[in-house]
């Protein structure tokens, strides 16, 4: 897991070619005039969705995948995002290929802090269980980038 701000996000492409276009793009972009929905950087290879939710105090699964990383970027308002060690976890729900999906649980996780201007990065090996309520509930605006590793 990554986590930085939206200011030093170039300095993370070094990782891959699908990564820079990913923080090229966030770094040229104008995210608040974002509007919600999906959009394509690269095709299959680099994609978004922007979403707006109110955060949940209860929270939902813990989510990992194969073949994408998340960046998770806070646009407005801010959220907790729990996360752990994938082989520490226990598979609830099976592998989804078409949707690169896996669902988890574990008692033994650490909790992050995201604010507006801040992103997290999420590799295949990172479990992550995305927009909780830190302290009250808030309005989240978010893109995640879904990048091919």
């Amino acid at each position: 897991m990554i986590f930085d701000n939206l200011n030093y996000a170039t300095k993370y492409s070094f990782l891959s070619e699908n990564f820079k276009k990913a923080f090229d793009f966030l770094s040229t972009t104008d995210l608040s005039k974002l509007e919600v929905g999906k959009g394509e950087i690269d095709g299959r290879e680099v994609h978004y969705s922007v979403t707006e939710y109110l955060t949940k105090d209860v929270p939902a699964f813990f989510e990992a995948h194969d073949n994408y990383a998340d960046i998770q970027v806070i646009i407005s308002g801010n959220e907790r995002i729990d996360y752990f060690y994938r082989p520490e976890g226990v598979v609830t729900v099976e592998y989804n290929p078409e949707k690169d999906i896996l669902r988890l649980d574990s008692e033994n996780y650490s909790k992050l802090k995201i604010k507006a201007g801040e992103f997290a990065v999420f590799l295949p090996h990172d479990a992550h269980r995305p927009n909780l309520s830190y302290e009250t509930q808030q309005n989240v605006k978010k893109i995640v980038i879904k990048v091919k590793v």
